[in-house]
């Protein structure tokens, strides 16, 4: 988390003093690739951490706030016997774009809350010792910051923290690290 805070500090800083200019309604979308660190009393079982991969669409209305919705997949492993496991992971967000009025191309830092749902689909373990299917729903927050690039294009990273129950019945904590590339369309014609 401190790391979090961190790259959203730098995004800020790095703002510097530029005209505002109010951004209008678009729309992003991308794909994404990262690490996502399983908690070991995760309710779904002890798993490896592992890659994952996924896609995400998001709407901005105005200048600060959004929605976005993510679909993932995380082809993992049992920690305590070698077999595979895939893991789909939907998300829902919420998003804040504390500075999206100021109009600096440079730099979007954004805060993020909402909820994961996680879906084991398959796994390959032997009767009695494999991670069953099931669903997880847990809420989730993350921040992170997105550099524009020319021709609507931009890349961003994001650090999330979700908070799914624990064997013991309390919550743990997963991490998931992302960097994507998007695409912005504009939903306002340009006057």
């Amino acid at each position: 988390m401190r790391w979090g805070l961190l790259l959203l500090a730098v995004g800020c800083r790095y703002y510097g003093s530029t005209t505002p200019r109010p951004r209008s309604s678009h729309v992003e979308a991308g794909a994404y690739a990262g690490v996502h660190v399983f908690s070991a009393d995760n309710s779904l079982g002890s798993l490896r951490d592992s890659a994952s991969f996924g896609a995400r669409a998001g709407a901005f209305i105005g200048g600060h706030f959004g929605v976005e919705a993510q679909l993932a997949v995380t082809p993992t492993e049992a920690s305590a016997a070698v077999y595979d496991v895939w893991v789909l992971m939907t998300e829902a967000h919420l998003v804040y774009e504390p500075l999206a009025d100021t109009g600096d191309p440079r730099a979007v830092p954004f805060l993020y809350a909402g909820a994961s749902a996680y879906d084991v689909v398959s796994s390959g373990g032997t009767p009695g010792t494999e991670i069953t299917s099931g669903t997880l729903v847990a809420p989730d927050a993350g921040l992170g910051i997105k550099y524009p690039l020319p021709d609507d294009w931009g890349v961003r990273a994001d650090a999330t923290v979700v908070l799914p129950s624990s064997v013991d019945g309390g919550l743990t904590e997963d991490y998931e690290l992302t960097l994507s590339i998007y695409r912005s369309f504009s939903t306002q014609s340009e006057r």
